[in-house]
Parts: C-alpha cells; structure tokens; sequence
C-alpha cells in the first residue's frame, strides 16, 4: 500500500532558490499586516477577529488562475513564517482564511492549503531526520508559545502523521519493517492525542477532522467508524471537499474498500447534494482518484458529469491551471478526447509536475489528444446529425434499406465469430452516390463489426458506390446490428 501525499511537488530548485522564493514569499504575506497576535476566536457566521490589536488584512499574492506554481509558491511563503517562527503572523493568517472561509481561484480552501504548506520540514523536498526533527521541534514550540492557537496544534497533529508515514515508507506493507510500523502506529497516537487537546480549545477547525481522517486511513479503522468519522466532518463544515475525497480514497481497493465503492460513495453524495453544487462535489471526489497511474476505479465515474461539475466550479471561484491539468488528465483517462484537447489548448505549456509526473508523459497525453480529438468531433457531430435524421419518415425509410444492404455482409462476417453476440451499431456518411465517405462503430470495436467495415470499404474500393444514393448530400445515420438475429437468404 502507499499515500499520495496532499503536498503538490515543486519542481526541482537548488536550496539557494528555495531560499530566495521563501524570502521574496514572506515578504508578500507581511509587507500588508501587522506582525501582531491574534486572539482565536469561535467559527460561527459573525463572528470577528478580536483581541487588543486587530490581525489586519492580508494580501496573498498568488494567481493560481494563471500561475501553476501559485501552491508551490504559497507552500513556501507559508514554511517560510515558520521558518522565522513567526507564529502570531501564521495564527493571523490561519483565523482569516478559517473565519471569512477564503478559497483560492478554483476553489481549493486557503485554510487547507496552509495546513499542507507545514505538514513538512520543507514542502515538495525529501527530509532528512535532522530536518523532521527541527520541524517537529519548531510547530512545539508553536503551541508552547501560543497554546490557544488551534491552527498550531493541527499543524503539529498533522506534521506528525504525515512523520509517521516517513517512517513506514509508501511501498506496499510487506516491505516495511517492524521497526517501521513501530514508528508509524507511534507517531499516529501522537497525533490523535494532540488532536483531542485541540478539541478542547475554543476554536474549531474544519482540518481538524481532515487529520483525524489520516489517522484512520493509517489505523485501519472499519469502513463502519470511519464513515461515521465522515459524518461527523461534513455536519461540521459540508463544504469541505477534503472530507469528502478522503473518505473515497479510503474505500479504494487499494485501501480498504472493494471496486465500485468510490465511484458509489461519489454518486451517493453528488446526489444528495444535488444540482450544480452536486456535480462540483463529484468532480472534487473524482479529481481525488484520478492519478497518472492505472486506476480503475476512475473509469467508473460519469465523465460528463465530471465535466459539468468542473465547469460550474469555474463560474463559483474562477480558472485554476492545477484543476484544468487535472481535468485534462480525466479527459484523457475517459477517452474524451476533445475535451482533453480544449483542456490542454487551454493549459498551454504550463504543465502541472503533481497531476503528470513527468514532462514527457504530459507531452505524448497532449499530443494524443491534439491529434485524435478532430476525429472524434467529426464523430460526435456526425452522431448529433444521424439522430436527427433517423426521426424523420423518409430517413427512418432510407435508414431500412441500408440495414437491409448490411445483410450480405452480417452473414459472411458472422461465419468467423460465431462467439460474437453483443449488439452493436455504425454512424455512416454517404456521399451524394451512395459512396461510403466516413464509417466507425459507436461503440468498443469488436470481431464482428471490424470485419463488416472491412467488408463494406472492401466493397467500395472493387465496385465503387455499395449504398444507394441517400436523401441529400453527405448523409449521417445510424446502423443497428444483432448478431443474434436470423440472417438467411430470405431475410
């Protein structure tokens, strides 16, 4: 088994530029604010930042609707404060986008965001145990310095979990050793006991229960608690999408669900919610199990329905190059190919490293799709029109006679696959004189109908026109065969 881990991976930087971009960030996040603390406050709808000197507004300075490295560069900003341990600017941060529910262009919650920015000594780069151990030193301190700072004890609770995955590795739980789970099973009853502490402070935290999520993917909870665990966190905040993409990705087969339970739990809640927002939250749910990996449980969901709920996200909270790179990879994995097409169009060169790995498999996924998608349009289009031809009188009468002409050919090709019964159909276009201009089956090619367009071009190419001449130019339909069907001579 392994973890996809939440952090998005920058690309490869020296440590000197690292430095630099944690600097120049910093400088953005506390050039417009007073450095002062803030004092935590309830998560209820009027509430206000409160204390002796108010945490003044922050700009952040990240266009992640044009930018695709804007969560990288945030990532770094956000380490860099504590870095600097700058945990009143950090508080002042964490209660603004918690309290006023702040989203990103695409909308990914900032208060997310910020918790995946410190979940690692430094995100996006392999740490050493020095590292971690400086790391977990430097978010103690947090919470000794400020013990009312919720966003403190989650960020510890939630460093120490993924820590507790640093130290059972991601490979399958075969290869771990005993010291390892020692470690791992350790670390996670340090967070889960960091987390009650934070339960009982006066501020609460939607990522409380995101980490306390982790934890049972990591525990092995029974689907049963688990799910009530995600109960629990939607009737806290329902529109946390986390909630919902961790609760699919613990019922994947490759943790400790069956085929088919993702892809269910997915449409379950969609439709629970229902409408616009329904189709947002699957597409969110989907994005989650995506992966440039073989993942079978994807091909189980609605593309189009994935499509509408990416596309009503762009109308509520904007572009996002990580959600159209993630799209586009969907696209890909579900064979549409025009819309993987208007994705990467779209994406330009600004390829997401998270969602493709590496730059040459983006390439030949662009490309594939640059190259098939007019295809597949002229399909799509030639389908539209053949179905509308087929609801007139004399299109469902000319429709006859070509099913009729496929006789000769279904017998002969029937003879070789005796085994193939499956119905299956054509979309064809005949030219003005009856000739075969365009010829693809609707549906998985199989044994029989590629031989029947063997046939039939077979034919075009010794006799020239095989159909006679059709209602009006450049003609569309539709033709259904069933190999189960009687062929004989008297037909």
């Amino acid at each position: 088994m392994f973890r996809c881990s939440r952090v998005v991976c920058p690309y490869a930087v020296s440590r000197c530029n690292r430095a630099i971009l944690r600097l120049a960030a910093v400088v953005l996040l506390t050039t417009s604010a007073h450095a002062t603390a803030a004092t935590p406050v309830d998560q209820t709808k009027d509430a206000k930042l409160s204390g002796s000197t108010a945490c003044a507004p922050i700009s952040l300075d990240f266009h992640e609707s044009a930018d695709v490295d804007a969560f990288r560069n945030y990532d770094h900003a956000i380490a860099g404060l504590l870095e600097q341990e700058n945990f009143a600017q950090l508080d002042c941060i964490a209660d603004q986008a918690r309290l006023q529910k702040e989203r990103f262009s695409g909308g990914v919650w900032k208060i997310g965001e910020i918790y995946t920015s410190l979940e690692k000594p430094q995100p996006g780069v392999h740490a050493t145990q020095e590292d971690w151990n400086n790391h977990i030193a430097r978010l103690k301190r947090w919470v000794a310095a400020r013990p009312d700072s919720v966003t403190g004890r989650i960020a510890l609770a939630e460093a120490s979990v993924t820590y507790a995955w640093d130290a059972r590795g991601e490979g399958y739980s075969n290869t771990v050793s005993d010291s390892g789970w020692k470690l791992f099973y350790q670390r996670l009853e340090e967070a889960k006991s960091i987390l009650n502490e934070a339960a009982q402070l006066k501020t609460k935290c939607p990522e409380w229960y995101v980490v306390m999520q982790q934890i049972a993917l990591g525990e092995g909870w029974q689907v049963e608690s688990a799910r009530g665990l995600f109960e629990r966190a939607v009737a806290f905040e329902p529109q946390y999408q986390s909630y919902y993409r961790l609760f699919a990705w613990f019922m994947l087969p490759r943790w400790y669900g069956e085929a088919g339970d993702a892809s269910r739990f997915a449409q379950e809640v969609a439709d629970k919610v229902g409408g616009p927002q329904g189709d947002v939250l699957y597409y969110w749910i989907a994005a989650k199990v995506a992966c440039a990996c073989d993942e079978p449980e994807l091909l189980r969901f609605s593309f189009p329905r994935i499509q509408k709920g990416f596309e009503q996200l762009e109308k509520d909270y904007g572009p996002s190059m990580t959600g159209l790179n993630q799209l586009a990879l969907i696209a890909v994995k579900a064979g549409d190919l025009v819309a993987a097409d208007a994705a990467f169009k779209r994406i330009g060169d600004t390829w997401d490293q998270e969602t493709w790995k590496t730059h040459k498999y983006f390439e030949q996924n662009k490309s594939y799709a640059e190259q098939l998608a007019p295809f597949e349009q002229r399909k799509r289009t030639g389908s539209e029109e053949a179905a509308k031809n087929g609801q007139t009188p004399e299109g469902a009468y000319y429709g006859k006679k070509i099913d009729d002409q496929f006789v000769p050919y279904m017998r002969q090709c029937s003879q070789g696959a005796a085994n193939d019964s499956k119905k299956f159909g054509f979309v064809i276009q005949i030219s003005e004189k009856g000739d075969l201009q365009y010829a693809d089956a609707d549906s998985l090619p199989t044994e029989l109908s590629q031989c029947l367009l063997k046939a039939v071009w077979m034919v075009k190419m010794d006799k020239g026109a095989p159909f006679p001449p059709p209602p009006h130019p450049a003609y569309w339909l539709q033709v259904h065969l069933d190999p189960g069907a009687s062929y004989t001579a008297a037909h």
